[in-house]
């Protein structure tokens, strides 16, 4: 996805995103596996919350990713934080959704959510194409 015109001034690296992206995936994946794991969907809500919130030194798929980035020299890929920030939001609303529905016992509806976050999240992890970013810039384009 090409550089936007910064919007909020804050840069994040794209290249943890993308790690970020890999780890929610395969959560995603056992949560639709295993749909009435409370544990795992809370775990993943939690994981959001933090990254929402900025505490991002609590939230583990973000220093796992920090860690691999740096392991593997991952080079740095500055990109403004807005789109990525709704993208975020988006993920987080879908989580708490989500749990609502695994508390619910709603499995073929948490099934459903878990499969558009392991979409939306497997498109940034393979291709560094953000659903969420696209749909931050439509709006923004047309608002």
């Amino acid at each position: 996805m090409p550089n936007a015109c910064p919007i909020s001034g804050n840069l994040i690296d794209e290249s943890i995103a993308r790690v970020v992206a890999i780890q929610v995936s395969v959560v995603a994946f056992f949560i639709i596996l295993f749909s009435s794991s409370v544990l795992l969907v809370a775990l993943l809500l939690l994981d959001f919350l933090l990254r929402y919130f900025r505490v991002n030194r609590f939230a583990p798929t973000h220093q796992i990713a920090k860690a691999v980035a740096e392991r593997f020299s991952l080079k740095k890929d500055m990109r403004d934080e807005s789109p990525k920030r709704f993208a975020l939001a988006l993920g987080l609303g879908i989580c708490f959704v989500m749990l609502l529905c695994v508390i619910l016992k709603y499995t073929i509806l948490t099934k459903l959510l878990g499969s558009t976050l392991l979409a939306c999240a497997l498109l940034e992890a393979l291709f560094g194409f953000c659903v969420g970013c696209r749909m931050y810039r439509y709006i923004k384009r047309f608002t």
